[in-house]
């Protein structure tokens, strides 16, 4: 086996196209830090950079693997392409305290004690799993939890500016709104935190406060009776990050 610098102008094509990708999906993140307000939904545009980074870093590795076949030699975009398939899939989650990771969670709410409840009743809204011993010996009883740290959110304006709210939040965050089970008062959506991959159900609902603020209370469950892995806290997090981003860009254009 031996080393070159030297590789196949395909290759090279490729890993230049994926460090571009990963420089966008990493543009993308700073602009929405420092409170940039996109006209397309975030979190979608994201993943999107991040899974043809990651497809195009494959597709690279993979030639990479035949030239070292036919010719035993490693180049150094193949140590690159294996990087660069590594570091989609590390960026694909938020830090979730380990201990929220382990406990037997599938449902959070910012309010237990009248938390918000789903057009559809639970048992039409979960999928339907493998009836196999070791499948069924993984389901946790579902219960309804607390979210560790939000509790309702109090927004300093009427509930139907909080809804206008809210929509915005999900077209920029990306989650499609069941229209069916959404009202005034409440709204539901399909919430997720990898594109196309809507394993959750997610509620907002508004109630009239105090000095003509509105009461904001969220709940996320998973369609399914496993641990979520701290899945639904991130999910609420995120919900509320981009609610509060929206909420503050709108009132510095007042």
């Amino acid at each position: 086996m031996k080393f070159a610098t030297t590789d196949w102008k395909k290759n090279n094509v490729l890993f230049v196209t994926a460090i571009v990708l990963l420089v966008l999906a990493f543009l993308t993140v700073l602009l929405e830090a420092v409170g940039h307000y996109p006209n397309y939904p975030f979190y979608i545009t994201l993943y999107v950079l991040l899974f043809l980074t990651f497809v195009v870093g494959m597709t690279g590795l993979l030639l990479s693997l035949i030239r070292y076949y036919l010719t035993k030699t490693v180049y150094f975009t193949f140590i690159g392409f294996m990087v660069l398939c590594m570091t989609p899939l590390a960026s694909v989650q938020y830090i979730v305290d380990i201990r929220l990771r382990l406990l037997p969670i599938n449902d959070v709410s910012t309010d237990i004690t009248n938390p918000p409840t789903f057009f559809n009743n639970r048992d039409s809204r979960v999928v339907k799993t493998s009836e196999t011993g070791f499948v069924k010996s993984k389901e946790i009883s579902h219960r309804l939890h607390a979210h560790p740290s939000q509790k309702t959110m109090m927004l300093q304006v009427g509930c139907q500016q909080a809804s206008h709210l809210a929509y915005s939040t999900l077209f920029y965050l990306g989650w499609p709104v069941y229209h069916a089970g959404s009202t005034d008062a409440k709204i539901e959506s399909s919430a997720s935190f990898f594109f196309t991959n809507f394993d959750s159900d997610f509620i907002i609902r508004m109630t009239r406060g105090d000095n003509d603020g509105c009461k904001v209370d969220l709940r996320s469950a998973s369609r399914h009776n496993f641990r979520d892995y701290g899945h639904n806290t991130l999910l609420i997090n995120r919900f509320t990050r981009a609610l509060r981003l929206i909420e503050s860009r709108q009132e510095s254009l007042q």
